[in-house]
């Protein structure tokens, strides 16, 4: 039968096993044997995972977890231990939004265009703008002596006064955008979705 404690042998546990074997039965020089081994008392099963569940964002990146469990033996008892597996589904270039990674489209707007608007089309999330040419700052009405930098501009309806937009600054659809007319003005687009330009 049992003797002894349990232990843990190969991520399980273990208990020795005591037989006993009867040598020259019936007769006056008969004696008997034991024999201890040590054996599998139960199995601690292997480590494995749940699915991934659905991703998210996190740090600009597309990330997905799932559970984990570390399965073993010790002191003579199993476990399971639960943990989080965590790994990069997605590396976004330009960021991520509703657990998907930003789309960009580079804007180059001509020398002489002084507004531009996005399409009156649902769209994804927010618009926003970023790596503006240093020839991309508003002249509109005077309204670069209160800009610092590339800037695009609209006019606030709510005040009747124009209002500098910086860098990642969300852009709406049908809503219009003034930039500098003297030069060239190359900039990208980052969303979920991403609308043509109209001049």
């Amino acid at each position: 039968g049992w003797i002894g404690g349990l232990s843990c042998s190969n991520d399980d546990v273990y208990q020795n096993y005591r037989t006993y074997t009867c040598n020259n039965p019936g007769t006056s020089s008969s004696y008997c044997n034991s024999t201890d081994t040590l054996t599998l008392k139960q199995d601690c099963g292997n480590d494995y995972c749940d699915a991934f569940g659905g991703n998210y964002c996190k740090d600009g990146d597309v990330y997905h977890s799932r559970t984990c469990y570390d399965k073993g033996c010790s002191a003579g008892a199993c476990f399971n231990n639960p943990w989080t597996d965590e790994q990069l589904a997605e590396d976004c270039l330009y960021g991520c939004q509703n657990a998907k990674c930003l789309l960009a489209a580079t804007v180059n707007i001509p020398t002489g265009v002084s507004i531009f608007s996005l399409p009156l089309v649902p769209v994804g999330g927010t618009i926003s703008f970023n790596g503006l040419d240093s020839d991309c700052t508003v002249l509109i009405n005077g309204i670069n002596s209160s800009c610092t930098g590339p800037n695009l501009a609209y006019l606030n309806p709510d005040t009747g006064a124009y209002s500098c937009l910086g860098l990642d600054d969300p852009l709406y659809p049908g809503q219009g955008y003034f930039i500098k007319v003297a030069d060239a003005c190359p900039f990208t687009l980052a969303g979920e979705n991403l609308p043509s330009i109209k001049l």
